[in-house]
């Protein structure tokens, strides 16, 4: 009798052994699953990341390019104002020689 009662009890132990084992495999399955998962997560926001980077440096050179256009149009509404101050002077010029002209 104790040696049935002793298989009895060794046969527990070892379904409960199994047991355990496959409830370790089944965490072993579930951590490589959510470190899976980790990973994804981690090259998405590394992607996002990179998308940032490229739209501030894009935003970065329209502000250039914009200050250069600003600069361009204040350097030509110079040069117009120039060129109408001289063709001032030459209307007065101009006026000057006519009324020279009539007497």
């Amino acid at each position: 009798m104790a040696s049935g009662e002793g298989e009895a009890i060794v046969k527990q132990v070892n379904e409960s052994f199994v047991n355990i084992i496959a409830s370790f495999e089944d965490i072993d399955r579930y951590i490589a699953n959510e470190s899976g998962m980790v990973e994804n997560t981690t090259l998405i926001f590394s992607r996002i990341r990179q998308e940032m980077d490229n739209i501030a440096s894009i935003s970065e050179e329209q502000s250039a390019s914009t200050e250069e256009y600003l600069a361009i149009a204040a350097e030509q509404n110079t040069q117009i104002e120039d060129i109408y101050s001289l063709m001032q002077d030459i209307k007065k010029a101009s006026e000057n020689l006519q009324s020279v002209l009539k007497r």
